[in-house]
């Protein structure tokens, strides 16, 4: 007997976006300020200075990395409430970076920096596993295509400073080993001085599997045998056991274990 599955429900989400003004006098001349209405929440934005537009005013590139590092907070949360992992406080300068160049230009990297402080007695090895697995379950994060870089620090409430473990871990490519040097010598970007040496550090960097703007968060173990023949050794997908940071076949991204 066929076996009936029910319709996956389906999210939808909408804003309206409106602007008014003229281009008559052409690029150098029109406004860029619009706005961004969200179920009644009313947002100001313009373009990146560079571009001319307000710098009081958000524009995109800040809200899609806003998007990144909110989403990845609430995962993590989410994660690790079902873990039964007590979170205390969560903070993320986040940054995202974008070159000038030839052609369609786009966010080249998002780097986010979660600081995450538990409760005493919590295994950090198994944060820095949650913070993997919430980066791989979050939408947005399997919604982009740009490359997305996690350096976050760990700290346990009431341990004395350099009293934790400092681990480095890296992805694949040189903005990956860049990181994980900065974390290797205890300097994660954004955290406190006294954080830094508290902190268990890792650092690893998410790569799309293809140039598609949007995918399954797991693809099949074709890809990643594909891109690791050819030599692109970081795609999203599923990993063999025994190969990622973490060294049990869960890593959001394909990775040379050398």
């Amino acid at each position: 007997m066929e076996t009936l599955h029910p319709p996956l429900h389906t999210h939808h989400y909408r804003a309206r976006c409106t602007w008014s003004g003229s281009t008559a006098g052409g690029y150098e001349h029109y406004d860029r300020n619009h706005e961004v209405v969200i179920e009644g929440q009313h947002l100001e934005c313009s373009a990146d200075p560079a571009f001319r537009g307000d710098a009081m005013q958000l524009n995109p590139e800040q809200l899609v990395l806003a998007a990144a590092a909110s989403c990845q907070l609430l995962s993590f949360l989410a994660v690790a409430a079902r873990a039964r992992v007590t979170v205390l406080a969560y903070g993320d300068d986040a940054e995202a970076e974008m070159r000038d160049e030839e052609g369609p230009m786009q966010l080249n990297a998002i780097i986010l920096r979660p600081r995450i402080t538990v409760a005493p007695g919590t295994n950090v090895e198994r944060v820095l596993h949650l913070i993997e697995v919430a980066h791989r379950e979050c939408f947005i994060a399997n919604s982009l295509r740009t490359e997305q870089r996690i350096e976050p620090s760990v700290r346990v409430a009431g341990e004395l400073p350099g009293h934790d473990r400092r681990t480095a871990m890296t992805g694949a490519g040189a903005g990956a080993r860049a990181a994980g040097a900065v974390a290797g010598a205890g300097a994660a970007a954004g955290a406190p001085e006294g954080e830094r040496n508290a902190a268990s550090i890792s650092a690893f960097t998410i790569r799309p599997c293809g140039p598609e703007p949007a995918r399954p968060a797991r693809s099949s173990p074709a890809c990643w045998a594909m891109r690791r023949a050819r030599g692109e050794t970081n795609c999203r997908g599923p990993l063999p056991s025994g190969v990622g940071w973490s060294g049990r076949g869960v890593g959001v991204g394909c990775r040379n274990p050398a």
